[in-house]
């Protein structure tokens, strides 16, 4: 049976088992998109970027991207690190 790993949230003191594969299928997937908005911020204005996606939020300033990035960024220490 594959291992589980115990996630502890920063904004709750719930805890989830995970199984591993899942943990890595997560952590891919969310570093991908990590690359892809850092991408989108390197060769693209903000309204550039609202006009290419569906699913991330519609960003009103170059400045609200670069914190979406951070965001992501954030996420993915506090996944790697639970």
């Amino acid at each position: 049976m594959p291992m589980a790993r115990t996630i502890v949230g920063s904004q709750s003191t719930r805890s989830v088992k995970m199984r591993e594969g899942l943990r890595r299928d997560i952590k891919t997937m969310l570093s991908a998109y990590y690359g892809d908005v850092d991408y989108w911020l390197q060769t693209m204005e903000a309204n550039n970027i609202n006009m290419i996606t569906a699913g991330t939020p519609t960003f009103e300033s170059y400045e609200d991207a670069r914190a979406w990035r951070t965001r992501i960024k954030s996420i993915l220490r506090e996944f790697e690190d639970a």
